[in-house]
């Protein structure tokens, strides 16, 4: 009887292989990048007065606010804050970047990573992730919002919609 020269089953551990090794790549390259930013956002920062155990540091390395760091939380400014926002737009951006880290948002960042990883060979894997950040920053958006009173929600959604087109596009 004729038999095949390989089996389905000879290919699994190249497959096997090929797959660890794209998912290592994927993480390693996530980690790499989380390192020099975090470098060059911390690098010649300036301390700001920290939220609980939150820092709080202004840098020229980030165009607007961003919260990163899952043991070591951070939230960062950049240079032009307080000359860019009016008051009541900084503590709105401020609000946002702390909601990221009370509603574990990062944590969950650092999940879906994972799960990225784990299908790096996978295009709609990377449609998704890409869905489920703009989905986490609405409903960041949406946490903000509902902060204020139903009287004051009206002129804090005009406010907020101002703090997010200057982060946007800068002042």
């Amino acid at each position: 009887a004729w038999s095949p020269p390989f089996a389905a089953a000879d290919a699994m551990p190249f497959l096997f292989a090929l797959w660890a090794m794209g998912m290592t790549a994927v993480l390693a390259m996530a980690l790499l990048s989380h390192r020099r930013f975090r470098d060059a956002v911390l690098t010649g920062a300036v301390e700001l007065e920290p939220i609980g155990t939150i820092r709080l540091v202004m840098t020229d390395a980030v165009d607007g606010p961003v919260a990163f760091g899952l043991w070591r939380r951070v939230v960062a400014v950049p240079q032009d804050f307080f000359a860019r926002y009016a008051a009541d737009e900084r503590a709105l951006a401020i609000d946002h970047e702390l909601s990221h880290h009370r509603h574990g948002d990062l944590w969950a960042n650092a999940a879906a990573l994972v799960l990225l990883a784990s299908q790096w060979f996978n295009p709609f894997a990377w449609r998704a992730i890409r869905a489920f950040r703009f989905d986490q920053e609405a409903a960041c958006d949406a946490r903000v919002l509902t902060m204020a009173d139903h009287e004051v929600r009206g002129e804090r959604t005009a406010r907020y919609a101002t703090a997010i087109a200057k982060a946007a596009v800068g002042s």
